[in-house]
Formats: structure tokens, sequence, C-alpha cells
């Protein structure tokens, strides 16, 4: 999970503010400059998933943030409910972390040209100790609805009580802004993965030693990566085996055997698979780059 050290010198600007529910969710957002989305999802979580294929997973009740700052989908299988905002805001992003910044960031605000420094998670999951989140997020959707002459004004303000509120409970720390389960026994999987890639793995194995059940490995594998996790392994392992015949020389047979595959017909039907080529197409090709 990120965080985003941001400063700005201006007041946020609304420009939607809606109820969502839907039973099948997909939505893209574009990278837009100066743009952020806030958004408390009542229920289905989420999948994140970025143009390189990476992906992050969000269980609900949680508070979500979208910088825009580069292209995103959000996804996610059955009932979907959410309160949602979206605002114009000159901001900079100083700095990026995915380790938590516990130390707040000040300036002396009555100098000419300084601007107000927040650090913004990515993530909160909700619970009774922030569950009124809802609430604020409410009465923005319900100020943005009706057209007074103090309503932008007046939407700002709430716009920046939740990022303040947001920004002070992950100074706070604890489990309110601790990284999703799921995304974290995700990355242990596939820590896993790559420690034994070199023998045989098995799906009960890695689940076991991430302390999760198999069932729930390969669907929380699923929903984060959109592949399975046998797919995953044996994209990895013809990875290195392709990588041992480029750069040591190695045949197919050779280099199966050290990714622990022993049976050379079932190996080239999963390199055809994996790579698009056969074997013998991969060497001819080899030749002439």
């Amino acid at each position: 999970m990120d965080y985003y050290l941001i400063g700005f010198d201006r007041v946020p600007i609304l420009a939607y503010a809606h109820t969502f529910k839907t039973s099948k969710y997909q939505w893209f957002l574009p990278r837009r400059k100066g743009f952020m989305q806030i958004t408390f999802v009542e229920q289905g979580d989420v999948v994140k998933t970025y143009q390189d294929g990476s992906a992050k997973y969000f269980k609900a009740p949680c508070y979500m943030l979208n910088m825009h700052d580069r292209d995103v989908t959000l996804s996610g299988d059955g009932y979907q409910s959410h309160y949602t905002a979206g605002f114009f805001l000159d901001y900079e992003i100083i700095s990026v972390s995915q380790r938590k910044p516990f130390a707040p960031v000040c300036e002396t605000h009555h100098e000419p040209g300084a601007r107000l420094h927040m650090v913004l998670p990515e993530y909160i999951e909700i619970n009774r100790h922030n569950e009124n989140l809802k609430d604020a997020f409410f009465k923005l959707i319900k100020s943005y609805e009706v057209p007074t002459p103090w309503r932008d004004a007046k939407c700002a303000a709430i716009i920046m009580k939740i990022m303040a509120k947001t920004s002070a409970l992950n100074m706070k720390g604890g489990d309110s802004n601790k990284e999703p389960s799921a995304a974290r026994y995700y990355k242990k999987a596939v820590e896993y993965i790559g420690n034994h890639i070199n023998g045989r793995i098995t799906v009960d194995e890695i689940a076991a030693g991430v302390g999760i059940s198999p069932g729930y490995l390969s669907r929380l594998f699923k929903q984060v990566s959109q592949r399975t996790i046998v797919a995953y392994i044996n994209g990895m392992k013809i990875d290195r085996i392709r990588e041992l015949m480029e750069t040591e020389g190695y045949n197919l047979r050779e280099a199966g055997e050290k990714m622990g595959i022993t049976d050379e017909n079932y190996l080239s039907r999963m390199f055809k698979k994996y790579t698009g080529l056969s074997v013998r197409e991969f060497k001819a090709l080899k030749r002439y780059i």
C-alpha cells in the first residue's frame, strides 16, 4: 500500500459526488493531472489493476484514495456499493512510500507561498473507530446535490475534513490503515514461490507456508493478479527455463530438470503455451537475433 505526501495551496473544487451501486463493477480511471478521487466502499471488495498488469486488492468496507497519477482500472465481482467524490486540486506529490510515515510535515503557514502538507494513505480499513467517515461522505453528496451559492465552499470544507481525518488516522497508526490482508497473503505467496521455484510446488504447500487454506489462496491470487496461481508458477518456471537456455546453453530437458520438471513432452507443450513458440522455433529465432 502506498502513502502520498502531498502539498497544495488552494482549496479543492468538487467535480462530482454520488452513490454508486451495481451487481458488476468495472471502471477505468485515466491519468489526469490535478485530479483526485476519494471513495468509501461500503460493500464489495475492489481490485485496482495498473497498466503494467500489477494489481492491489482492497477488502470492503474501506476508504480508498485514487491520485489519478497513472491509468488504473477498478473492478469487483458481485454486488458493489460505494460513495465517491472526484475533485480538482492543484497539488504536488512530494514523495510516495510503501512504508507508513509517522512524522508529520509542517510549514509556517503565515508566510507567503507556504503550502499545506498532508500524508494521505491509499487505503484505510473501516472499523468502529473510523466508521464516521461514511457520514462525511454522505454529507458531501447531499451538499453537492443542493445548488446553493455556497455549495462549492461547503463541499470544499467537507473534502478537507475527510482528508484531514484520513491523514490523522495515518499518523496514529494501528490497525485502521494496515495493508489489506489479501494483499499481504498474495505477497507472501509470491515470495514463497520465488524461493521454491526450482522444485515441484503445490498449492497446498504454498498455502501452508502462507498460513491460509488452499481454496482461499487460489481465490485471492486470481482476484489480485487476474490469473490462477498455477498459471503464475508455470509462467515463472518457463521464464527461468528460457533464461537457462539463452544464457547457460542448456537444452530443454536439462533446463526443465533444473526447474523440477522431468516430463519432456509435457514441458514442450507448456513451453509453447507460455511463449507462443515451439522449442525449435525458439532456437531458430535466437540464431537470427
